[in-house]
């Protein structure tokens, strides 16, 4: 996994969902507060600061707009992510990269630790 890379699996972390498809935006290394991986969810719905993609530029998606989600992070262990079976979809365009950015440095809801995390990943996509 490359961060920036986007990925869909079925996975119950979704909330209110037991078992749901999600889109999640691959970020990296959860780092120095949780072991595992970290990833964005990309939902349909805008939850509040939420970063809007189009499926014109994305054209996995299933809807017409769809947002990253700029709320907080959602980590899977090493053990959970072999669970699944992420299927790669495409990768973030280095112009939504650079708005993601701002997105995440201004979030009002996500922990300063993870905005920290995820700017820092974002940045490197930034050419």
């Amino acid at each position: 996994m490359k961060i920036g890379d986007i990925y869909l699996w079925e996975t119950d972390r979704a909330k209110g969902h037991a078992l749901r498809s999600k889109f999640h935006l691959y970020i990296g290394e959860a780092g120095w507060k949780d072991d595992g991986q970290a990833f964005l969810f990309i939902s349909s719905n805008d939850y509040g600061g939420d970063f809007k993609i189009l499926q014109s530029d994305y054209a996995f998606l299933t809807k017409p707009i769809s947002y990253v989600s700029c709320n907080g992070i959602v980590v899977y262990p090493a053990s959970e992510l072999g669970g699944y079976t992420p299927i790669k979809v495409g990768n973030l365009r280095p112009a939504d990269a650079v708005a993601l950015h701002s997105a995440l440095a201004g979030s009002d809801t996500m922990e300063q630790w993870q905005i920290q995390l995820c700017c820092r990943a974002v940045a490197g996509l930034i050419s």
